[in-house]
């Protein structure tokens, strides 16, 4: 492959200049895969020239180039080329499905912690919409991969079938009709599964809401307390140093004479308490302004530590509090419409489906003419396009890919 062009000037390269550079990017290697990973050689300017061009370069103008386009596609979809693609897409899909389920149990956590705190009952309900979205899971495994075997029969076998003329029409009706009804009741079961997860979403979106007024309200009131703590827990600690250092000119006094009481009374603090108050007997001094100290002291210190530990507790449960809204503000609605889009795929899949099988059934009905055979049949019988199938596999992946968090998760069988 040649050197892509360098252009001559600081202007912005041309519409012209840069399709031929995309098509030196490309050379020999025109397929599918090939053309992507040469339009990633273009940079962000260059991509801007082609698409501010879009419109004025439309690439079907003809009804014959809009056939083509429509075969090629069809032929690309089921291609061993994108094999990888609709792997890699399924694949995504599963792991974003498992990291919802994962972090909607650490959810459920924190609320649990939430509601033994506060006596809330947001559990509760979010246990109910936990459920709900497990059950969403564990019907669109059991969907996707039943999709996959009536999909894969249905592009290697019934058609197939249908397009055989040594068996009877009567027979080839029965076989497509069989594969109508089926295909008409996973339709079914995939708009079911389609609403029970927009159910979720409400419900998620209820509590989001609900949860979130809750605590933003419980959060300012847990920081006024704390701030409330910290300004007595500043005027105690004043009043604590205070007290010190006038009890301090009395205990000084044995400690500057006799080192090791000062040590000890360092050391244990309420032992310290009582080494002054015997010294001051044993002296036979007045004892009820120093009494009054040590007693003072004790009590601020105990007061300062239960402030304390209260301020910590009020920490505590605000990080809880924050923590649990956040992972609610941040959602998981993305997350869930990717698997909203695996089960929009089944029902999306179950309509052409359909048609296709309706209209080989009419084909079959009106004399199942050799020469007038309906598109996709054509298609698949002629161009080996089996889009149907490469659909199936995708589900398939999607399946196994969710299986490991499913209840009771089935396994596709292998269908030819």
């Amino acid at each position: 492959m040649s050197a892509p062009p360098v252009y001559t000037n600081d202007a912005p390269p041309s519409y012209e200049e840069v399709v031929g550079k995309l098509n030196t990017l490309i050379g020999n290697n025109r397929t599918a895969t090939g053309v992507l990973e040469a339009g990633s050689g273009l940079t962000d300017e260059e991509l801007g020239v082609l698409i501010e061009n879009h419109y004025d370069h439309l690439p079907l103008e003809s009804d014959a180039q809009k056939l083509s386009f429509a075969i090629g596609t069809a032929e690309t979809s089921s291609s061993p080329e994108l094999a990888t693609f609709l792997t890699t897409s399924a694949s995504a899909a599963a792991a974003t499905v498992i990291g919802v389920k994962n972090r909607f149990d650490g959810l459920q956590y924190k609320l649990a912690q939430v509601d033994r705190a506060f006596g809330t009952s947001f559990q509760g309900r979010f246990n109910t919409i936990h459920s709900s979205f497990q059950g969403v899971i564990d019907d669109s495994q059991r969907l996707s991969t039943t999709m996959y075997t009536n999909s894969r029969k249905f592009d290697n076998q019934d058609i197939l079938y249908c397009d055989d003329s040594t068996k009877s029409v009567s027979d080839r009706i029965t076989r497509i009709n069989a594969t109508i009804t089926k295909t008409e009741e996973l339709n079914q079961d995939s708009i079911s599964i389609d609403s029970r997860l927009g159910g979720v979403l409400s419900s998620l979106n209820e509590i989001t809401d609900d949860f979130v007024e809750w605590a933003r309200n419980r959060e300012g009131e847990l920081t006024e307390e704390i701030r409330n703590i910290k300004a007595e827990l500043i005027s105690l600690e004043r009043e604590l140093a205070n007290a010190k250092v006038a009890a301090e000119a009395v205990t000084s006094v044995g400690e500057g004479l006799v080192p090791i009481v000062g040590a000890l009374a360092a050391a244990f603090p309420p032992y310290g308490t009582a080494i002054a108050i015997g010294g001051l007997i044993i002296a036979g001094a007045q004892l009820a302004t120093t009494t009054a100290l040590m007693v003072k002291i004790g009590k601020l210190e105990n007061q300062i530590t239960e402030k304390t530990n209260r301020k910590e507790e009020l920490e505590a449960e605000l990080e809880q509090v924050r923590e649990a809204r956040e992972r609610l503000e941040d959602g998981e609605t993305d997350s869930i419409n990717m698997l909203g889009s695996s089960i929009n795929l089944m029902s999306r899949l179950s309509s052409p489906t359909l048609d296709d099988a309706n209209a080989i059934l009419k084909w079959l009905q009106d004399g199942a003419k050799a020469d007038d055979k309906p598109r996709y049949m054509g298609l698949n019988r002629t161009n080996s396009v089996k889009s149907y199938a490469a659909a199936g596999d995708y589900l398939r992946q999607f399946g196994r890919g969710v299986a490991s968090i499913c209840t009771n998760p089935i396994e596709a069988e292998d269908v030819e």
